[in-house]
């Protein structure tokens, strides 16, 4: 889920595996015409790999990782992934699918561009 800080607009992208997260940035700097200056981010694995982070060195991205236990300062994007995550329960319990079915694994990753 990737949420701008100024406006509060998301973009969410459905991915399979948290490995395929580069993927799915590419799809987002596609999506708005350009790279972020500025992407603030958890401490997943997934985008603090050694080459996503000199890609993103490379296309001149300030990625500003933000230490465990300050989850509150990307706030919006956080709260943004619960409320997604809510949301397909929630339609995942009307469509009357068992139970058994259900899978709510949510591999995310917490992103605000300002």
């Amino acid at each position: 889920m990737f949420v701008c800080a100024k406006t509060g607009d998301k973009i969410a992208i459905p991915h399979v595996k948290l490995k395929h997260f580069p993927l799915v940035y590419f799809e987002f700097s596609k999506r708005i015409g350009r790279h972020p200056k500025v992407m603030y981010s958890d401490l997943a694995s997934e985008i603090n790999s050694s080459m996503f982070e000199r890609y993103l060195l490379v296309k001149g991205v300030n990625h500003v990782n933000v230490p465990r236990g300050e989850h509150h300062s990307i706030g919006v994007a956080e709260k943004a992934i619960r409320d997604l995550s809510n949301m397909m329960r929630c339609m995942l319990a009307d469509s009357n699918v068992p139970g058994i079915y259900w899978d709510f694994v949510i591999e995310h990753a917490a992103l605000s561009i300002p």
